[in-house]
């Protein structure tokens, strides 16, 4: 199901459109000269005033790219109608925005295509309307652009890392388990893939911490993922839920494959764990299946101490 925009999207959006809005109507009420091109700016303060509106109303996020492509037309129309050398420079700085809103929100590569097209609006606009030096204009707009929206887009996917990883062992947290495992669960329902779901606790773990200490405890869950992660595929997910209990989460792997496989994780782990096992039925979400695997790990447990 397609979602809507999300309400940081719509608050930043809007603020670009309100910001554009003010400038187009500054150029039009107080034009910097007589050949300013005072129509075009007020009839752009208007597109930008109903563009105001539409980002407040929008229910599909289609609209966020309709609403960014428009804000870069409109600057690239008052660059190519601009009566100086300095309003065209002054007002290239404006496109800086649609790439920073691309690169916070959306993936870096939409971010890029976003710098392509302003580059090559940019650079249509100052052919249309040369100046002395409007290459070294193009050229820094170009450049300041991309880097703003590369540094951006880095920094977005460095917190969003962060956000979903375990800080110890680097393997998923709990949000992050949640987030890539109903998208795996999703992708499954539309191909018919099996996915299964286990569950290990790790057993003694409290008597290690009392043995070894607090630091040789973790140091214990870091080698456990690092062991693990050579075994595992790309598409398989590994979090920690906390503590000393771990979920895989596997794909196309059924109840057979994933047995086999906790066989070779068992060889590899320096303490010993009980875990249980849960094959994802078409409809099931995430903490369905989670409760299923709990439920069987919990059985092995106490299997072990009677």
């Amino acid at each position: 199901m397609r979602r809507g925009p999300r309400p940081n999207e719509v608050r930043m959006l809007a603020t670009m459109c309100a910001v554009s809005a003010l400038g187009a109507a500054a150029g039009a009420l107080a034009p910097m000269s007589d050949e300013a091109p005072v129509a075009l700016n007020a009839v752009n303060a208007v597109i930008a005033v109903v563009l105001l509106v539409v980002v407040w109303c929008a229910s599909h996020r289609i609209w966020l790219h309709v609403i960014s492509l428009a804000v870069v037309a409109g600057v690239t129309s008052v660059v190519a109608a601009a009566a100086t050398p300095q309003g065209a420079a002054g007002l290239a700085i404006s496109y800086v925005w649609v790439p920073v809103f691309a690169a916070f929100f959306f993936s870096r590569r939409v971010a890029r295509a976003y710098v392509a097209t302003i580059v090559a609006a940019f650079g249509g606009a100052l052919a249309f309307n040369p100046f002395p030096g409007a290459v070294n204009v193009w050229f820094l707009t170009a450049l300041t652009t991309a880097v703003a929206a590369e540094a951006i887009a880095i920094t977005v996917c460095r917190l969003e890392s962060l956000a979903v990883t375990d800080p110890l062992t680097g393997a998923l947290n709990r949000d992050g388990l949640q987030r890539d495992g109903e998208r795996l669960l999703a992708t499954a329902r539309r191909d018919g893939s099996e996915v299964t779901v286990v569950v290990i606790d790790l057993d003694g773990f409290k008597r290690v911490n009392d043995t070894v200490g607090h630091a040789g405890g973790d140091q214990i869950l870091v080698d456990l993922v690092a062991a693990w992660r050579p075994v595992l595929r790309p598409a398989d997910l590994l979090g920690r839920q906390g503590g000393d209990e771990f979920v895989l989460v596997l794909w196309q792997t059924g109840r057979a494959g994933a047995e086999a496989l906790l066989e070779r994780l068992l060889g590899l782990s320096p303490i010993a764990w009980s875990s249980g096992v849960a094959v994802a039925v078409p409809g099931d979400r995430l903490a369905a299946v989670l409760e299923r695997a709990d439920g069987e790990m919990y059985r092995a447990k106490s299997r072990q101490r009677t």
